[in-house]
């Protein structure tokens, strides 16, 4: 972004406002770096639980069968 298109926010030197959007914008690295950090942190802990998940219900799956399997076993 184009550093004269943004004016700073009075009381907060990290704040900055885009004169064609009017959004306010963080020119904070440090804290935007801290934030992608914790947001795949995040993401990677929502996938192993879905990992998990799909683990156990897989197992539980192959369990039924085997279950199956020997019921049909012990009835011939």
């Amino acid at each position: 972004m184009h550093s004269s298109r943004l004016i700073p926010v009075d009381g907060h030197s990290n704040l900055k406002r885009d004169r064609n959007t009017n959004a306010i914008i963080s020119t904070n690295t440090s804290d935007y770096e801290k934030y992608i950090t914790e947001r795949n942190r995040r993401q990677n802990l929502e996938d192993k639980v879905d990992n998990t998940a799909k683990e156990l219900s897989e197992l539980k799956s192959e369990m039924n069968e085997i279950k199956n399997l020997l019921i049909e076993l012990t009835n011939k």
